[in-house]
């Protein structure tokens, strides 16, 4: 699978430093992918920003860059649902490590708000829309 943390903080550190950065802001926020079945990880009957209601969907949360200039991804993480992390058999079936657990959405904007200021992306502020 490879060192997928490693090559992220390797991305933005080449974004970090070819680009102007410095007056921006970071931009948390959560994203609904509709899907159908049950099987993709994270798969739920939640609220899809996408179609606007609750939905069968995916969701993800994400950190941006943005400034007058530019905008650029910095990180995503899946939410995974309560019911999803407390099956254990579900997370097995679907590859999910055992390492990870239920995390709010909240709980992990803050986690990639702290990986973005360990990456010193520069900021002015971090405005969000998630819940």
């Amino acid at each position: 699978m490879g060192d997928h943390a490693g090559l992220n903080q390797q991305r933005v550190a080449q974004l970090r430093d070819e680009v102007r950065v410095g007056e921006g802001v970071l931009i948390i926020d959560d994203t609904g992918i509709p899907k159908q079945g049950k099987a993709s990880v994270g798969v739920s009957y939640q609220y899809c920003g996408e179609v606007g209601k609750v939905a069968n969907c995916q969701v993800v949360v994400t950190c941006h860059y943005a400034d007058a200039a530019t905008s650029w991804p910095l990180h995503a993480r899946l939410y995974l649902p309560r019911e999803w992390s407390e099956d254990a058999d579900r997370m097995e079936r679907a590859g999910v490590p055992e390492e990870i657990s239920f995390q709010t959405k909240p709980e992990i904007a803050l986690a990639l708000l702290d990986e973005a200021r360990q990456w010193a992306i520069p900021h002015e502020a971090v405005v969000t829309d998630a819940s």
